[in-house]
């Protein structure tokens, strides 16, 4: 196999190559000839090599060829691929962004780690090595026009990589966790006070150091994790009121789903049993003590519903069981006090006298539960 074949040529003959694209390359007089996807000849070259490089520089149309991926943006990063090579296992992609060149310097310990010396040049095969940008206004690859996009190119000035489809697919994995995690501590960068480790516990303990969803035990190997009554995505704060334990699988499957939303795909059972949870943490306030932002990020996640939400429809699309919940659950009260005033027949006794004692809860002798709660203090 000759140097054209790997970069995608299939030989008819000696004189002869036929790129997959529709270019092709031809010997004429003792020249090799170029023809372009559009059929249009350009000047004669030296070497079959030769043409080819000039075909896949200055044919826009070259690399707009059969099966192609847009698989970005990896927040301002776009990757695209293409199947250039007869083997499947092979991939050929273009690494781009908009228009100033320059690489996100976050990004690139991340990018550095997972691609390089992993990807190689289409061209001349050298592997990946460095942060080398250059815009392009005229060139097409796959279903993508540059339109002033800085691509990532070779030292030798090629803009087209290849890489084996197991490692390209574990570095785009990898690179999309390593955004979201840079994401998600930009999001919390607002979300104020931090929960202590006095607080978690605490929490644990009302929850009977089980999650809060499915009611697994919590264990070594099954540790509790944060999930957050409204999410850090619509605002959450840390304050621990906003924090509810839950087991990584559950924690995962809700992911921003608005709390009383998710509630709805949830047996009965397990809606009762969060109800008292609830309960059980407002019982245990100290409302005078405790902050405004707090109190509202509470009632926020409670407040919010979103039956369309894409999350909440695609659980429901692959569970009998969480479609049956959804329509016949009730939602959540949407507010503490609601919780508290409509759920006398839940309340411990014990729990009542001790709230009555501080003068916030009190309970008539029809049953009925009385809130007051006392102002903030910030």
């Amino acid at each position: 196999m000759d140097v054209l074949e790997l970069r995608g040529w299939e030989k008819k003959n000696s004189s002869n190559y036929h790129h997959r694209c529709g270019a092709k390359v031809f010997k004429h007089s003792g020249r090799w000839v170029a023809t372009t996807v559009g059929g249009n000849q350009s000047s004669s070259h030296e070497t079959a090599i030769l043409a080819a490089n000039y075909l896949e520089q200055k044919d826009v149309s070259f690399w707009n060829y059969g099966r192609s991926a847009w698989i970005g943006p990896y927040d301002d990063i776009f990757i695209e691929c293409g199947n250039l090579s007869e083997d499947v296992a092979v991939e050929t992609f273009i690494c781009y962004h908009s228009a100033d060149c320059s690489f996100p310097k976050y990004q690139e310990a991340t990018f550095k780690r997972l691609f390089f010396g992993k990807a190689r040049c289409a061209k001349c095969f050298q592997p990946m090595s460095e942060f080398r940008l250059k815009p392009f206004n005229n060139f097409r690859f796959g279903s993508h026009k540059a339109t002033d996009d800085s691509f990532l190119i070779c030292g030798c000035g090629y803009r087209v990589w290849q890489m084996h489809s197991d490692l390209l697919s574990t570095a785009t994995t990898g690179l999309r966790r390593a955004i979201n995690h840079e994401s998600r501590k930009e999001r919390m960068k607002p979300a104020g006070h931090e929960s202590s480790v006095k607080e978690i516990e605490e929490i644990l303990k009302i929850q009977k150091n089980r999650c809060i969803y499915c009611n697994v035990q919590f264990t070594n190997r099954n540790a509790p994790t944060k999930d957050h009554l409204l999410s850090l995505a619509d605002d959450g704060t840390h304050h621990s009121l906003n924090i509810l334990m839950a087991c990584r699988s559950c924690n995962s499957r809700r992911c921003d789903i608005p709390f009383r939303t998710y509630c709805k795909l949830l047996s009965p059972m397990q809606n009762k049993r969060i109800l008292k949870h609830l309960i059980a943490r407002l019982l245990a306030l100290e409302f005078h003590n405790l902050p405004e932002q707090a109190w509202e990020s509470f009632e926020l996640g409670l407040a919010l519903h979103d039956p369309r939400h894409w999350r909440y429809i695609d659980i429901q699309s692959r569970s009998i069981t969480a479609r049956k919940n959804a329509a016949t659950n009730r939602l959540f009260p949407r507010s503490g006090t609601a919780i508290l005033r409509n759920a006398s027949k839940l309340l411990d006794t014990q729990l009542n006298h001790h709230r009555m004692r501080h003068g916030i809860v009190t309970v008539a002798p029809s049953g009925q539960v009385r809130c007051t709660l006392r102002p903030f203090t910030t």
